[in-house]
């Protein structure tokens, strides 16, 4: 009886010893099963996009988290953007990304028909935008309905972060 006594005790400590040096299991999303983002917005690291168009006179700058890839021409004007590696890549409709486009003249918001990118019912899509003499820059960022209220945080400070950018003559 002793024996067996010792050998439980000594099989429960392997067993604890082990399960506590295991990796904790990554927390997935269950439509895509990719690894879940669940650092806050200010702790990523971020870096800065500029683009300058001298034959047109604009230039602006936005920033988007490291890890974040470029989409590559999405759209009928082959706009470009950047997406979130953890999910699909655009223009998927489980893709969590943003891009930005421009307009003459400034407008508060853009035309009818005037952004190239169509968003469906199960996405939903936040814009930020900018006036720097005759042009007006739009900064938007989608995300599937279930996964935007999660995103907004990083989508705000996406938004907040475009600037046009004085020309240097």
């Amino acid at each position: 009886m002793r024996r067996w006594r010792l050998f439980f005790i000594v099989a429960f400590s392997v067993v604890l010893a082990l399960g506590s040096c295991a990796p904790a299991p990554a927390s997935t999303t269950p439509e895509t099963g990719l690894p879940e983002s669940t650092e806050p917005a200010s702790s990523l690291e971020w870096e800065t996009h500029t683009y300058i168009r001298d034959e047109a006179g604009f230039a602006l700058s936005f920033a988007t988290p490291t890890d974040w890839l470029a989409t590559g021409p999405i759209g009928e004007r082959q706009i470009g953007g950047w997406y979130d590696p953890n999910y699909p890549k655009p223009p998927s409709v489980d893709a969590v990304w943003c891009y930005w486009i421009t307009c003459m003249p400034p407008e508060s918001e853009l035309a009818a028909g005037e952004d190239p990118i169509v968003i469906t019912d199960s996405q939903k899509r936040a814009a930020a935008n900018r006036i720097q003499g005759n042009w007006s820059y739009h900064l938007m960022c989608i995300a599937p309905v279930d996964l935007f209220d999660e995103k907004e945080p990083v989508f705000t400070e996406i938004m907040e972060s475009l600037e046009p950018l004085p020309l240097e003559n």
